[in-house]
């Protein structure tokens, strides 16, 4: 995959539902035009910051010694591999923490949810939300089927090598990209060619609500969903042509994003007639509404299909990539059998009897990487179906998706490696060695001496930047907002309760862990073995890493760990 490929991966991902539908509802909680553009690009800089530190940790662990020499190895991973590094102790907390937040909150159910919302307006555009042709079960089953198809691609392009996958991003993203520049200046032209209606924008709100603490955390939030996608070429690290290059390219991404989306943002302000009682929540339909005459239904089917075809590409771009994130749950030890390993060969079985051509030996990669894509499509689907079917309203399902998506991976789990890098940047350059990973996970941790290559640029200022702007995200939601969101059945506290209280039984499970140790009396150890490959330039990729998990007596164990100490020595 080259460096163009893995930023049109993050434009096609974060191109989805978010920037179609989010405006509407940062709008309707600040009330004021100005302050929402300001939460826009807010937003976007939270996310680029963010978007450093995973940079900066892809580059930097995990090192291996290798021939005698540490040196840094390529791995896809993400969030949990390097949260795995930042928190060694207590050991298997972190991985707790990570797997049950990453298993509940790392769906599709927004995006599945506004598929179903724009393939109902695309049937029956004539039918709202709220009267009785509108159907929410309808809504669901289509979000469930959306799901089920990208499984079935991501796992078909998995079967045929992933070489395909780049072309169809680069092709989405390119499409996407246009349609938004077209958009936002469409609105703007309107805008200013009808009695400049661009002037109303303004840094006064409609009403004295939408000030307060909690309602522009919640706005930043929502906001921030939108940006979302910037993680996924770090999952697939190890296929990128030159992954040390990585830190151009997502930059890149997320600035044309910084910029792109505040701008459809004023396309929407300048065109839309009414900013203080706006009734369509999606932007490019009250963009396109206002050209036309107020009775045509074919401009509204025409941007429903369209954006149905763009969140299906998000919803397909990032079921491919989930599949080491997935894998990475399973071989942190919290699982003692490989659950991938087991869902796979039933796949593989229907497929050959489907007769469908499987081009490549079933590998033990492409088997794993199967078996943990329907791992993430079943939890996904697990997910629409509680929320979807038991909330009435679907927008306010896509709502509280969105929010407990972003509240709990982009906020919390953000949060603690953001946290945990600036605690590794000012401790004493002889605490910068961890024993328990050598022990562990065969890694050494990066002296000041070995990081003078791959120091990120005005270090730390990002990582103190996201910690502090996160850190407030994810505890002013608690504040009580002075308005509620529109269509919410639910007190303001539920779901930021429910984002804290996910990781919390992460907690819980760790105990767990600990428990059925103490009761059999033996450790859950973790054996890696990883297969790395030498590209033509010298960078190292690890190909595949073999996980076995066993369970140890108490009193072996530290001859365990000697001996993984004296192997790596």
């Amino acid at each position: 995959m080259s460096q163009f490929a893995v930023a049109c991966l993050i434009l096609n991902r974060a191109i989805g539902s978010g920037i179609f539908i989010q405006p509407f509802n940062v709008l309707f909680q600040i009330e004021s035009t100005g302050i929402a553009l300001l939460i826009w690009v807010v937003a976007g800089l939270v996310v680029l910051v963010l978007m450093l530190c995973w940079v900066e940790m892809a580059l930097s662990v995990p090192r291996y010694l290798v021939r005698g020499v540490m040196r840094p190895i390529i791995s896809s991973g993400g969030d949990g591999l390097y949260l795995q590094h930042l928190y060694s102790r207590p050991r298997f907390l972190i991985t707790c923490i990570f797997g049950i937040t990453q298993l509940v909150f790392g769906n599709l159910g927004a995006e599945a949810i506004q598929f179903g919302i724009s393939m109902q307006t695309l049937i029956d555009p004539g039918c709202a939300e709220g009267q009785p042709c509108y159907s929410r079960y309808k809504v669901v089953g289509w979000g469930l089927g959306a799901v089920c198809v990208c499984a079935i691609s991501a796992a078909m392009l998995r079967l045929r090598g992933g070489r395909y996958l780049p072309d169809v991003n680069v092709l989405f993203a390119l499409v996407k990209v246009i349609f938004l520049v077209t958009t936002a200046i469409t609105g703007i032209a309107y805008g200013t060619m009808h009695g400049n209606q661009c002037q109303r924008i303004s840094w006064q709100a409609g009403s004295d609500k939408g000030n307060s603490a909690g309602d522009i955390s919640l706005a930043v939030l929502l906001a921030t969903y939108a940006y979302a996608g910037f993680e996924q070429p770090f999952y697939v690290l190890a296929d990128i042509k030159h992954p040390r290059r990585i830190a151009k390219s997502a930059t890149t991404a997320v600035l044309i994003l910084v910029v792109l989306f505040p701008l459809v943002n004023l396309g929407y302000m300048c065109a839309a007639p009414d900013l203080q009682n706006p009734t369509e929540r999606n932007v490019v339909i009250a963009i396109y509404r206002v050209l036309g005459p107020e009775d045509s239904m074919t401009a509204e089917r025409v941007i429903s299909a369209v954006l149905a075809v763009f969140i299906l590409g998000s919803i397909l771009a990032q079921t491919f990539t989930s599949a080491p994130v997935i894998f990475d749950i399973v071989k942190g030890g919290i699982l003692s059998f490989p659950l991938s390993s087991r869902l796979a060969p039933p796949l593989f079985r229907t497929l050959k009897t489907l007769r469908v051509p499987l081009p490549i030996p079933w590998s033990r990669p492409t088997i794993l990487t199967i078996g943990a894509t329907v791992l993430f499509s079943a939890f996904s689907i697990l997910g629409i179906s509680l929320v979807g079917f038991s909330v009435s309203r679907p927008s306010a399902s896509y709502v509280y998706l969105s929010l407990l998506r972003t509240l709990g991976i982009t906020g919390i789990l953000g949060f603690l490696l953001a946290a945990g890098l600036v605690y590794q940047k000012i401790r004493k350059p002889y605490l910068h060695r961890f024993s328990i990973l050598i022990r562990w996970h065969r890694l050494k941790w990066l002296s000041p001496k070995m990081t003078k290559n791959l120091k990120p640029f005005l270090d730390p200022l990002p990582v103190v930047c996201a910690t502090v702007a996160l850190g407030f995200l994810v505890i002013a939601v608690f504040v009580g907002p002075q308005k509620t969101l529109e269509g919410a059945a639910l007190p303001y506290w539920a779901i930021p309760l429910l984002a804290w209280a996910v990781p919390l039984s992460g907690v819980a499970w760790w105990f767990g862990l600990l428990c059925t140790e103490l009761y059999k009396h033996k450790v859950l150890t973790v054996k890696k073995t990883l297969f790395v490959v030498a590209r033509d330039d010298g960078t190292a990729v690890v190909a595949d890493e073999l996980v076995e998990p066993s369970w140890i007596p108490r009193q072996d164990h530290n001859s365990f760990v000697a001996e993984m100490t004296d192997h790596i020595a």
